[in-house]
């Protein structure tokens, strides 16, 4: 089977009105409600179906939500919003506004499910998962692929692109319009650029570029499981150069479960030591083994004591918070509903805002993996925490689609 493979049967939109977050970029609801309200044609009708106005729906993954998500979804191609391709590679460019002239960029195509890595079921495998994925939760968005004949959640992977090889094929092929382009809420243009798969030197550099190399999984674990829960061999992706991407910090509200604990007096004995910070937020150039504690109106520093600097995932800030903090002091599980995990998306004034209105006890604001670090995690096919890693800008869903049907 072929490692990537080309769409056979795309759909591109004509605007950017169709373009939206995936559905785990929120933190409730209420908000793709209201996306959804002023955009009748974003995508998230369709990947969030009982958001849409008049949804009687208990869910997404409801017998009810799943028929909607499949009506939804022709009615935006009743009403003109995607044009059709037929066996197309793309390119996938963004434009980043605090980066003028330094693209993030990437290869659009399908990935073969085979390829993921499993140590015990495929050693081989050259398409590694960095983190433990969930069948349940996948089971949901598989539910969606199989409702709507279509795949719209992308995976993000990338690799290493030491001699810019890829890089400099790629933008060679950004040099003419663009299919599609829009802006994101961050100001950044995301740009889709249709390439022939049915020419020779298309398909051929492609194969060339991509055959030997690593690739890793950036977001998307569980959107790719959800293609093969879904009966299907490849999964739709962009593989982008890893030298182009950013990792932000991916941070933590936490509610008590024993509401009468002394948090600062307790953090000790877990070898955390909470250091009162004279600044406000003072973590924007945040650096490893200082995590962000806001707790009772004030930021604090929190410094874990003697890191295992020998092991490159029980080093990681998020490990260490994960061990110390929630299984060990708090003694939950990592998937306890007592645990918010906040993508860097949302800034320290959310995670403020959050405890200050009691919704949680402390934030904890956590340093950025490095894409370094991260690469070396994967060489050694190590699995990191859940929730390790986000990366920004993210693919803009709905903005290609691969039709199964």
């Amino acid at each position: 089977m072929r490692l990537l493979k080309p769409l056979a049967n795309a759909l591109i939109a004509v605007s950017g009105k169709t373009a939206g977050k995936n559905y785990d970029e929120f933190q409730n609801d209420n908000e793709i409600r209201e996306i959804i309200k002023n955009n009748p044609r974003s995508i998230l009708r369709v990947t969030m179906p009982h958001c849409s106005e008049g949804s009687r729906a208990a869910g997404p993954y409801s017998k009810e939500g799943l028929a909607q998500a499949a009506v939804n979804l022709k009615e935006l191609i009743h009403n003109n919003s995607f044009k059709n391709y037929q066996n197309i590679y793309y390119v996938y460019k963004i434009d980043l506004k605090s980066r003028p002239g330094m693209p993030q960029i990437g290869l659009g195509c399908m990935a073969a499910a085979s390829a993921i890595w499993d140590k015990k079921h495929n050693p081989d495998g050259i398409i590694v998962r960095n983190e433990d994925v969930f069948k349940e939760k996948a089971q949901g968005r598989a539910d969606i692929i199989k409702s709507t004949g279509s795949l719209i959640g992308t995976v993000n992977l990338f690799t290493e692109d030491e001699h810019n090889n890829i890089k400099n094929f790629l933008l060679k092929q950004t040099e003419g319009e663009p299919a599609v382009q829009t802006a994101d809420d961050k100001g950044n243009i995301h740009s889709i650029f249709v390439l022939d798969a049915d020419a020779a030197a298309v398909t051929e550099t492609v194969n060339n570029l991509f055959s030997k190399q690593e690739i890793y999984v950036a977001d998307g674990n569980h959107r790719s499981l959800a293609a093969a829960l879904a009966g299907l061999d490849y999964f739709l992706t962009v593989i982008f150069c890893a030298d182009t991407m950013n990792i932000d910090p991916y941070n933590r509200l936490l509610r008590f479960p024993d509401a009468g604990i002394d948090f600062l007096k307790v953090l000790p004995e877990v070898n955390m030591i909470p250091h009162l910070s004279g600044d406000r937020f003072p973590f924007r150039q945040a650096r490893v083994h200082e995590i962000g504690l806001y707790y009772n109106g004030q930021w604090y520093k929190l410094t874990p004591l003697n890191p295992d600097e020998t092991d490159p995932v029980a080093s990681l800030d998020s490990s260490i918070v994960e061990k110390r903090i929630i299984k060990k002091l708090l003694k939950l599980d990592p998937g306890s509903e007592n645990i918010a995990y906040i993508g860097g998306d949302y800034d320290h004034r959310y995670l403020e805002k959050m405890v200050n209105n009691n919704t949680y006890n402390a934030a904890l604001f956590i340093p950025a993996v490095s894409m370094h670090k991260l690469v070396d995690i994967n060489r050694l096919r190590k699995k990191m925490p859940r929730k390790t890693t986000w990366f920004t800008p993210k693919i803009s869903s709905g903005l290609v689609i691969e039709l199964l049907q």
